[in-house]
């Protein structure tokens, strides 16, 4: 896709002193494709600013923004745990923005497949808890709750060990607190999978406290 950026690149950030450097936006979507970790912060860093900033108005106006996305996604791909939050803060404000967070969720869920490898996995659950977390309000997961938790439900059932269980437990009652009534169609089958784990005497005691604050935190007898 080609953008239509205007020839005099607009400057969309600044780092101040001496050595400042700005970065417009054909910029920031090449700097997250990049395979450099410090190149990929700063376009984070930049298109974070930008998002939050006055420019945000005259960023929407660019199409297609969908190259902001790839870039997003591409970032992504480098399962670099450093930036996760700066990246799901990204891509909460670009949802935000756009108005697009249910074409992020059906990018970002197939990466959330059982049979991923487990760091893979665990990059993935942490940037989704990230990208939630980002804003106070529930729109990241309205309407997107049942898919989200039906991911995050299959990762819990195939998983071998309990690493997983506690990426994922305590995030199940921040989606019940944003979304109670998308959650209560899911609530019989995360109680379930939680007793299963809860029940398994090999379980160490950390994880099955966790799982005794979820319970707590949805007031499950």
């Amino acid at each position: 896709w080609d953008l239509p950026f205007p020839r005099k690149p607009q400057l969309l950030w600044r780092r101040g002193g001496a050595g400042s450097r700005a970065m417009n936006a054909e910029t920031i979507v090449g700097g997250l494709h990049s395979h450099d970790s410090r190149l990929r912060s700063k376009s984070l860093a930049a298109l974070s600013t930008l998002l939050r900033g006055q420019v945000a108005s005259e960023l929407r106006s660019l199409e297609p923004h969908e190259r902001l996305l790839e870039g997003l996604l591409a970032c992504a791909e480098a399962e670099d745990d450093a930036s996760v939050g700066a990246l799901g803060r990204c891509f909460y404000l670009y949802g935000q923005h756009f108005g697009v967070f249910a074409a992020i969720w059906r990018s970002l869920l197939p990466k959330l497949a059982a049979q991923q490898h487990f760091n893979r996995l665990r990059h993935f659950v942490r940037l989704t808890k990230e990208l939630v977390a980002a804003g106070a309000e529930p729109e990241a997961l309205v309407g997107q709750a049942e898919p989200l938790l039906n991911a995050l439900l299959r990762v819990l059932e195939a998983a071998r060990g309990p690493e997983l269980l506690q990426e994922i437990v305590p995030f199940l009652p921040e989606i019940a607190n944003r979304v109670p009534e998308e959650f209560s169609t899911s609530f019989e089958d995360v109680v379930d999978l939680l007793l299963g784990w809860a029940v398994d005497p090999s379980l160490a005691a950390a994880p099955r406290l966790a799982i005794a604050g979820v319970f707590a935190a949805l007031r499950v007898p």
